[in-house]
């Protein structure tokens, strides 16, 4: 399940950073595409304005089996803020570039599924595959508006 996860998560970190280069967020210093698993980054007083954040619900089966096909659902939320990365665009239009960057990264939605526990990755035989984005909850905070879309990934299970 990890593989998967982390593949995932490459995959769009990858993409953006070849799609949108000047879309960056900066954490601990270290200047990276704006795209973060939540459960691996420490703690934000607040959400940040620009940046697509990552949240797994558990794996399950896609099949009935417990030896197939699984799935789970990555939450992806975002959010624009006043004058944030695009400049002088309205909110609302940098979050309409924000779904449009979104789904675009998130295609073609197969890739070849790698462990990244080591020092380059390492290809295990199988495809990670997902759907494309649905479209999620919508709400405005601290001047912010923000939205979340669902993508279900796919996988078979690594050998234990």
């Amino acid at each position: 399940m990890q593989a998967a996860k982390d593949t995932f998560y490459c995959t769009l970190r990858d993409r953006l950073a070849a799609e949108r280069p000047e879309w960056t967020m900066s954490l601990d210093g270290v200047e990276r595409p704006a795209v973060m698993v939540c459960e691996n980054e420490r703690a934000h007083e607040e959400d940040p304005t620009g940046v697509y954040c990552l949240e797994w619900s558990a794996a399950k089966s896609a099949d009935g089996r417990t030896d197939g096909l699984q799935a789970m659902v990555c939450s992806v939320t975002y959010a624009a803020g006043d004058a944030q990365m695009t400049g002088a665009l309205s909110r609302g239009r940098a979050l309409g570039m924000m779904e449009q960057t979104l789904r675009s990264i998130c295609t073609p939605n197969v890739m070849d599924k790698c462990a990244y526990d080591g020092d380059a990755p390492k290809p295990l035989g199988t495809k990670v595959f997902w759907t494309l984005p649905v479209a999620g909850e919508k709400s405005e905070d601290n001047g912010a508006l923000r939205w979340s879309a669902d993508v279900t990934v796919y996988f078979h299970a690594e050998a234990e």
